[in-house]
């Protein structure tokens, strides 16, 4: 009698977290296919103009290894490394989380780098992306660094930093702002092979 009893508690056990994990399973199915999932490849913007660069001092450049995470990492001692780009084209290097630069090793633009640079710093306008958040919308959870830090009249403007799929962002306005994405694309990829 024991042994029949206690077969049918294990019997009895299992079919109830049988019956938990179908309900949960079932929810969580439900509650994907009501919301929409928002992340920054398939989001609408609102987008506002904030004004024209004005910038004379230096520009940072965050090297393509910069990590994308959930949020930043914890582990990190200052973040990526960011190249800060002077008037004259010399690179130095920092960590992003420090105010100055502190590590060994500098660099320096090429004329056409520098020019090209210049150019798209002072012959564009700064605009803010905003999320179009519908209802029922899901946020995901991510981070992104941004991949270039300007001061433009007092103000520092991470352009591409995100916190969420639903987060706002800095970048510059169309149409130099698809050009000048892939321009320092393109330089950190040069600044990571070529500036030790």
């Amino acid at each position: 009698m024991r042994q029949s009893r206690r077969s049918f508690d294990k019997n009895a056990y299992r079919a109830k977290l049988l019956f938990i994990g179908i309900s949960i399973s079932a929810g969580l199915t439900f509650f994907q296919n009501c919301a929409k999932v928002l992340s920054p490849s398939n989001r609408d913007s609102k987008i506002t103009e904030v004004g024209p660069l004005q910038t004379t001092l230096a520009v940072e450049i965050l090297s393509l290894t910069a990590p994308q995470a959930a949020h930043p990492p914890l582990n990190s001692p200052g973040g990526p490394i960011v190249y800060v780009v002077s008037a004259n084209g010399s690179v130095s290097k920092k960590f992003y989380e420090m105010p100055q630069p502190s590590l060994p090793g500098s660099c320096q633009l090429s004329t056409v780098q520098k020019n090209q640079l210049q150019s798209y710093l002072q012959n564009s306008s700064i605009c803010f992306y905003e999320a179009i958040v519908a209802p029922n919308t899901i946020c995901t959870l991510s981070y992104s660094y941004p991949y270039f830090v300007v001061h433009s009249g007092g103000i520092t403007y991470e352009f591409g930093k995100m916190t969420s799929g639903c987060g706002d962002t800095f970048e510059l306005c169309e149409p130099e702002r698809t050009n000048f994405k892939n321009f320092i694309s393109n330089l950190r990829m040069d600044l990571d092979q070529n500036c030790p």
